[in-house]
């Protein structure tokens, strides 16, 4: 497993260019992380396009309580895709893929009662009916990476075979465009980096899943 040094030195020597110090890289290696388990787009061989499933090392489990509001704020871990929800009084709650189901169902998002159906909208997860009482709803979803910070941090929630490949192609990826980004004569460089991140991507999402994720873009 690869830690925030091993990462760093890396990236060191693949862009050869001491105007990124190391402070500038360790940021960039961890927003690389960040950005990579919030989903990226995935572009099959096929020419199909997909969004990088999630980790699944960051998957949680925490609690939301319900309000006198039609919603309630996610846990401050949250990053994306609710998965599932259960009512504190042993039931699960209809999930909905998009607010807009949701509000199709109870457009004034305004009856009482148990929790019967919710969707997230950003960090908030609304809900319907809204209880008398404070229920404790229990939610799974995918947690936001920590930043590395010390040295011996490795990266959360990137399997450690990738941490080395992936995470540091990212990083390079994004410092060559910022380099390169008006000297045509490198946009070679900046071409192979891509190529070699997506087929890490592509690697990473075939060991998460058998079968690719929901297409989002199909090549005709």
């Amino acid at each position: 497993m690869a830690n925030l040094v091993d990462l760093q030195e890396e990236v060191v020597r693949i862009i050869q260019d001491p105007s990124y110090n190391s402070r500038v890289i360790r940021t960039k290696l961890n927003q690389a992380i960040t950005d990579l388990c919030a989903g990226v787009p995935v572009i099959w061989p096929d020419g199909d396009q997909t969004m990088l499933q999630p980790m699944p090392l960051l998957f949680t489990i925490g609690t939301v309580d319900t309000t006198s509001n039609a919603y309630a704020t996610l846990p401050t871990s949250f990053q994306r895709d609710v998965v599932f929800v259960a009512s504190e009084n042993g039931y699960e709650v209809t999930l909905y893929e998009h607010f807009q189901d949701l509000a199709r169902n109870f457009p004034l998002l305004d009856m009482s009662g148990s929790v019967v159906g919710c969707a997230v909208m950003g960090t908030k997860l609304y809900y319907q009916g809204i209880p008398s009482s404070t229920d404790t709803l229990t939610v799974h979803y995918y947690a936001t990476p920590t930043d590395m910070d010390a040295d011996s941090d490795s990266p959360e929630g990137i399997p450690a075979r990738f941490q080395r490949t992936l995470v540091v192609y990212e990083t390079c990826l994004k410092i060559f465009e910022e380099i390169y980004e008006e000297d045509s004569d490198q946009h070679p460089v900046v071409q192979s980096y891509e190529k070699k991140r997506m087929a890490e991507l592509i690697s990473l999402d075939s060991s998460i899943n058998v079968n690719k994720g929901s297409v989002i873009f199909k090549c005709r």
